[in-house]
């Protein structure tokens, strides 16, 4: 029996054989995907770390500036977030997180990779307030002989 081609089996082949590669493109997607997320994400959270342990040394010398009167009008959670070490830890996290994320955040998490480090400093800051009260400068000595 002889067949006869038409134009609709040359059509099928076609869509089949493009949805095969598709699909094997997708799947190899997602497997870069899935090993760059753990990056991505563990860069993040390194950076995080590493600005909130700057921030949360910066805290006692800031506090300490308050009760020396060396502040000024600034108060301790601008001290904090003004540091040069919470300001370059945080550059240098958002560096990093930029380059193992690709520029990209992950599927998950944070929707930006340049707003983790300002939400460490955040996280500190409102940790100061848990501790001494929305205005913390208003509890805490401005006398330098009781640190």
């Amino acid at each position: 029996m002889k067949t006869i081609p038409t134009p609709f089996g040359t059509r099928v082949a076609i869509i089949v054989a493009t949805l095969s590669l598709f699909a094997t493109t997708i799947a190899s997607a997602q497997q870069l995907t899935a090993s760059d997320t753990g990056r991505c994400i563990n860069a993040i959270n390194k950076g995080m770390r590493k600005v909130t342990l700057a921030a949360s040394k910066d805290l006692r010398s800031c506090v300490a500036k308050k009760a020396g009167g060396l502040l000024g009008p600034q108060t301790v959670l601008q001290c904090i977030a003004a540091s040069p070490s919470v300001q370059n830890a945080t550059i240098v996290a958002l560096i990093s997180a930029d380059n193992s994320c690709d520029g990209v955040p992950p599927a998950f998490g944070p929707h930006s990779i340049s707003l983790h480090g300002t939400r460490a400093v955040e996280i500190t800051q409102a940790y100061v307030q848990d501790l001494f009260g929305t205005v913390p400068d208003s509890v805490l000595a401005t006398n330098s002989i009781v640190m």
